[in-house]
């Protein structure tokens, strides 16, 4: 089976000295208003948790580590991180001194795991955004520029691109820097370089890029693209009959003792389902679109969720793993067809899938590292 303990976790321990006690931090970042409309100010937050914890208790409030930052604005690259996290920065050079008993330890951190949605990764990383040239930290994916009613760009599917490797990201980074101008995306130096590998100990976050993103805008797109922009028919619209029919069917099925949640009406109740009403449709109720989608799109569909499964098992074997890459590969290369969902539709939570095989590689099975509990509080 794959080891939940990564091949970068086990190079973190090696390089401290054994008699050392070394915590792995898995951190989370992100902002959000005080109040949904209006001028208002905002909280930026970094959080962590133990990663050296076993996944059940790991997630646990007493267990969170919390930084703050309030203001009005975002906070500009870095200038965020070197004023405000100064004790952030003091725990990671000189670590804890705590005392046991008569016994003083001294403990010290490590980063992990960096977790960011697609807003605020680039403010962690000192990136252009998502949708900007090179807008991927993963990769060297250039993205494309299409004409719609407005410009858009999108991340056309191809294996072509390299990987971005800690070492690109260091040269990409000088570059940047020596010429001031915005290299391979990168706009120069990150303050959280100097306590992780960039690219490599950035997480991909199953909520925002699955249960809140490709997943719901699939759903949206059922519900409400009822013409192209050729303005023909989709073949993938649900008529509202059809969205009531499915409504009612959700509710009527019996789900396991583990699912806490009152599972609601999707379509109805689309704009407010929580994210785990969304993976509650991807385990368990792929089988009730086979009578509203059509084959095509449900058998993509269901190549999607099954590849999400087998990638949020608890043990996942090496066949498991690559019967998921090929699955999602499919989804990815088949979303942007013509006769799909269109090029237009091909943005950079769809492009990202294609990195999630190897991070299950490293890290393990996809819900073991979730933002839920951060995103909940």
């Amino acid at each position: 089976m794959l080891r939940e303990k990564n091949e970068n976790y086990i190079q973190l321990c090696e390089k401290c000295d054994p008699s050392d006690d070394v915590i792995n931090l898995i951190l989370w970042f992100d902002g959000s208003a005080f109040r949904k409309t209006g001028k208002s100010g905002k909280i930026w937050s970094m959080m962590g948790m133990v990663g050296d914890l076993n996944p059940n208790i790991r997630s646990k409030l007493e267990n969170l580590v919390t930084f703050f930052h309030l203001g009005t604005s975002l906070p500009k690259n870095n200038l965020f991180c070197e004023k405000y996290m100064e004790s952030f920065e003091n725990l990671m050079n000189n670590g804890l001194e705590i005392l046991i008993g008569p016994k003083k330890i001294q403990i010290k951190f490590k980063i992990m795991l960096l977790i960011a949605d697609s807003v605020a990764y680039p403010k962690v990383f000192n990136c252009n955004q998502y949708n900007g040239f090179f807008g991927c930290i993963k990769c060297l994916h250039p993205v494309k520029s299409i004409k719609t009613p407005k410009q858009k760009r999108v991340y056309n599917y191809s294996d072509q691109y390299p990987i971005r490797s800690k070492i690109m990201y260091e040269n990409a980074v000088k570059v940047a820097e020596s010429t001031k101008n915005v290299f391979e995306g990168i706009k120069g130096y990150s303050w959280f370089s100097k306590f992780m590998n960039i690219p490599e100990q950035f997480y991909l976050d199953i909520l925002h890029i699955d249960f809140h993103g490709t997943f719901e805008t699939m759903i949206n797109k059922w519900k409400k693209d009822y013409k192209n922009e050729n303005k023909k028919l989709n073949k993938f619209y649900l008529n509202p009959s059809k969205r009531e029919l499915f409504d009612q069917m959700v509710i009527k099925v019996r789900y396991p003792n583990e699912i806490k949640r009152h599972q609601r009406e999707v379509f109805e109740n689309l704009g407010d389902l929580k994210a785990n009403e969304f993976r509650n449709v991807i385990y368990y109720l792929v089988p009730l679109f086979k009578d509203f989608l059509k084959d095509t799109y449900f058998l993509h569909f269901a190549a999607y969720a099954t590849a999400l499964r087998l990638m949020c098992q608890i043990k996942i074997s090496k066949d498991d793993l690559r019967d998921a890459f090929l699955l999602m590969d499919y989804f990815v290369k088949r979303f942007g067809h013509k006769n799909m969902y269109g090029l237009v539709n091909m943005d950079y939570k769809v492009h990202v899938h294609l990195h999630y095989a190897m991070q299950v590689l490293n890290y393990g099975s996809l819900i073991y590292i979730t933002c839920f509990i951060f995103e909940g509080m």
